[in-house]
């Protein structure tokens, strides 16, 4: 990903490239298919909420219940511990079992850049887009310079409806000031987390969450204000870098870890 001579924005315009790169032409094709005939590719992971068949479970298993959750995966064995509704624990290959998904369409057909949205809305080829940005971003903001831009606002009805089936969202007010709408637009958010391999050092972690946690003030975005280290240390599925724990121990705050 690095290069010489590359900027900051470049090698950020770079990664967001990389990390949205599902073709246009895949989207108008799924969007022809059956809804039926539709996939996830991605893979399970803790918290799924799963249907397991009879068939599959073992002798010993004398209840009545076929979902629960995903609640572990060993890397080595390749299996999937699965707790079912009534407390009983089995382990499966990713093969024995389907992941329970009430979504309208699968995360992996909806990756499309910001500024492919944005300029698709400002050649009036799609009438709207969902945008998972930090608000504001860059090419809304462009958008908004010259064209009315509309936020669909959220009641709370439906957004805690929303927070009780998927619970890693939150409810996110944009101000009327991003992007110049009348009104504070209410809708809801997802937080941003970062992921380091076992094999990067503590030190480079904990310099990481030093340089942004003890220089907030200086940082160049408007989302620097939702900085929290409650939230950040508040984190349960995965555990944290020793990197990581040494910090937020040094705040007073304990986090798990392997």
């Amino acid at each position: 990903m690095r290069r010489e001579g590359m900027t900051v924005r470049e090698a950020a315009e770079m990664w967001v490239r990389e990390f949205n790169a599902i073709p246009q032409s895949m989207i108008d094709k799924l969007m022809k298919l059956d809804f039926e005939d539709w996939h996830e590719v991605t893979t399970p992971s803790y918290g799924c909420r799963v249907y397991v068949p009879s068939s599959i479970l073992p002798d010993s298993y004398n209840g009545e219940e076929d979902e629960g959750e995903v609640i572990s995966y060993d890397e080595e064995s390749e299996l999937y511990c699965i707790e079912l509704d009534d407390g009983f624990k089995v382990s499966l290959e990713e093969g024995d079992f389907e992941v329970v998904r009430d979504d309208s369409l699968p995360m992996w057909g909806t990756m499309w850049s910001f500024g492919d949205s944005a300029d698709a809305l400002m050649d009036g080829k799609i009438d709207a887009a969902f945008v998972v940005a930090g608000a504001p971003t860059t090419a809304i903001t462009s958008l908004a310079a010259s064209r009315d831009v509309y936020l669909v606002q959220l009641d709370d009805e439906h957004i805690d409806k929303l927070i009780a089936s998927s619970p890693y969202y939150s409810k996110n007010v944009i101000s009327k000031d991003a992007y110049n709408t009348p009104e504070d637009v209410t809708t809801v958010a997802v937080g941003a987390v970062v992921i380091a391999r076992n094999d990067v050092s503590d030190a480079d972690v904990y310099n990481f969450l030093y340089g942004v946690f003890e220089n907030i003030d200086t940082l160049g975005h408007d989302k620097k204000a939702e900085l929290d280290l409650d939230f950040a240390a508040s984190i349960t599925a995965v555990p944290y870098h020793p990197g990581a724990a040494k910090y937020f121990t040094e705040k007073g705050l304990t986090v798990p870890t392997k």
